[in-house]
């Protein structure tokens, strides 16, 4: 009974897909290429790990939630969208990658909206979670650290 419960709740709370739905619109320019999650990591000036959903916790799911991110001129996230990641975890991960910002870049002296690869690991083990991610850069040249795990 309690799975059925559990499979109801989770069917409920699921997003519905909109085929439309699964491009980010840009506007002016454009970097010629997608930095990866390690790039982001780098390029960012606030990152926020995703929080680990009460469901998914306790439905004991794990896993890496990938995300196209769009990032404007001025180092905003204007939109995120779903790679890949199991359902209960997608919400959690587009929130935090919402809340990133980053360094503007240029490309030929002009700034530039950039699009990245953004993953979100989730894990149940508590002992092998870091710290959220750490940003900005210090004054002394200190850098933001990769930790893109979720907190429990």
């Amino acid at each position: 009974m309690r799975q059925i419960l559990l499979f109801l709740l989770l069917a409920l709370t699921l997003p519905a897909a909109n085929v439309f739905d699964t491009m980010c619109r840009t506007k002016g320019p454009v970097l010629g290429r997608v930095l990866e999650t390690e790039e982001l990591v780098r390029q960012s000036s606030h990152c926020a790990p995703p929080r680990f959903p009460a469901l998914g916790h306790q439905a004991r799911i794990q896993g890496v939630v990938s995300l196209t991110i769009l990032v404007d001129r001025e180092g905003k996230v204007t939109c995120a969208k779903l790679i890949t990641g199991h359902p209960l975890l997608v919400e959690s991960a587009l929130e935090a990658a919402r809340k990133w910002t980053f360094r503007p870049m240029t490309q030929r002296g002009r700034p530039v909206s950039f699009f990245g690869h953004l993953d979100f690991q989730f894990s149940l083990d508590r002992e092998t979670t870091p710290a959220p991610c750490i940003a900005p850069p210090g004054p002394r040249g200190s850098s933001p650290g990769p930790a893109l795990r979720a907190r429990n």
